[in-house]
């Protein structure tokens, strides 16, 4: 199976890839495994990212699961039964673009895959993921004290969207016909458009147009209880990838009613970013703007403002 592995949605965080993942399940000539975000080819320890003790006393648990490769083929292999032999494979795993494995694990595995990334303004992105964590039950500053900190979560929020690093790893394993770069933005305002190129690289029916074109994924959310939240985050970071693979189907249903019932969802924004720290936050990421400018031949000064 892991030969007919053809596609993965392999990032960014925050940056459409829940939508992308939808549009290509309606696809008939497509098999999406049975859960977003597998992260299979990632073979971190919860942990080994961020010190234990930080991790406990901001509740900000980084990764917020194991990698699985631990799990073996077998496991990853099931994802995808219900695929009929003509339908192209897929899977979608946020975790992949920055995971310090993925790329390795990705290529000794599955090393003809053709790998999607979808990119956002970097310092948009970065406070995306910051109100998200928050929102879900996470403990951690206001953002003004994170950034003049350079606390240990913004670092890791950082990383992510130093898009030059990120991709020239995959750059230096995989040949560029294998590799679609795509942007967030363009995914919001030419939606059709920007799939059917998707279709187009992973070779099947372009022409196809998905219903759900349009619809809001991922809508702000609170925890009505943040306790209940984090307890629930580290249960799943301490314990679920140790249990059976036989009995998977059963908690993870118990483990979404919970947190889907805890969650509300959140219609006031966040608060606008202060200019001086969105222009401090742009200038950081200068190079990697430059460096998405001259791969996609775009101008994107809008990123720098």
């Amino acid at each position: 199976m892991m030969a007919l592995l053809h596609f993965i949605i392999a990032g960014t965080p925050k940056c459409g890839t829940t939508a992308l993942w939808a549009y290509l399940k309606e696809h008939p000539e497509i098999c999406m495994a049975t859960i977003k975000e597998p992260s299979f080819f990632s073979s971190e320890k919860v942990g080994e990212l961020n010190k234990p003790k930080l991790m406990e006393e901001t509740g900000a648990w980084m990764p917020l699961m194991p990698g699985r490769f631990f799990r073996g083929k077998t496991w990853y292999e099931s994802l995808f039964k219900h695929c009929h032999d003509k339908q192209k494979r897929g899977e979608a795993s946020t975790r992949y673009f920055s995971g310090p494995s993925s790329p390795e694990l990705i290529k000794s595995t599955v090393s003809d895959v053709k790998l999607i990334f979808l990119l956002r303004h970097p310092v948009e992105r970065l406070y995306s993921q910051y109100w998200q964590e928050l929102r879900t039950g996470l403990k951690m500053p206001d953002f003004i004290d994170l950034v003049t900190n350079n606390h240990p979560r913004f670092q890791y929020f950082r990383q992510v969207s130093a898009y030059k690093y990120q991709l020239e790893r995959y750059y230096e394993k995989f040949p560029t016909d294998q590799i679609l770069v795509l942007l967030n933005m363009d995914l919001k305002q030419k939606p059709l458009e920007t799939v059917q190129q998707v279709f187009e690289f992973i070779e099947v029916n372009s022409t196809f147009v998905p219903k759900s074109l349009g619809k809001t994924f991922n809508p702000q959310v609170a925890p009505r209880y943040p306790a209940l939240q984090r307890a629930v985050m580290r249960f799943k970071a301490r314990y679920l990838t140790h249990i059976p693979v036989g009995i998977l189907p059963y908690s993870r249903p118990i483990m979404k009613t919970i947190r889907r019932l805890n969650l509300k969802k959140k219609k006031q924004s966040p608060p606008p970013i202060p200019q001086n720290i969105r222009q401090q936050l742009a200038h950081y990421f200068e190079e990697d703007i430059v460096y998405v400018e001259k791969l996609l031949g775009r101008d994107l000064s809008t990123w720098r403002t």
